[in-house]
């Protein structure tokens, strides 16, 4: 983490985030600062990418840990692994939407009885 870009107190805020679980308003009531004080903060380049770099740490941590998870056999983890990383497989959840005007029902039954009447007609 570079840290020689930015204040005593926003290197301590860094700290107090990760220790609250990247909880925003968590780090900020311990450090007793508003939360647009934190927004201020990101217009500081060096600050806005420590906490990048920090949420793309919490986000490797819960990956690896997803890893395991499938390592034991947990379907849950395998299938939501499947569904977002394997799309191009065809593991994923899709509606499908019809565009158009769709016709009534009353009106296939009509056309379903016209056609039995006309294939009636061509057996006789």
């Amino acid at each position: 983490m570079k840290t020689d870009k930015l204040t005593k107190l926003q290197s301590k805020y860094l700290k107090i985030l990760e220790d609250n679980a990247f909880n925003i308003s968590a780090a900020c009531i311990a450090m007793n600062i508003d939360r647009k004080t934190y927004y201020n903060w990101l217009k500081n380049e060096a600050f806005a990418e420590n906490v990048h770099n920090q949420k793309e740490e919490q986000i490797d941590y819960a990956e690896s840990k997803l890893i395991l998870n499938i390592k034991d056999k947990k379907e849950a983890s395998i299938f939501f692994y499947l569904k977002t990383q394997a799309k191009h497989r065809g593991y994923i959840e899709k509606q499908e939407i019809v565009h158009g005007v769709m016709p009534s029902l009353v009106d296939l039954v009509k056309k379903y009885r016209e056609e039995k009447k006309k294939n009636a007609v061509k057996k006789d």
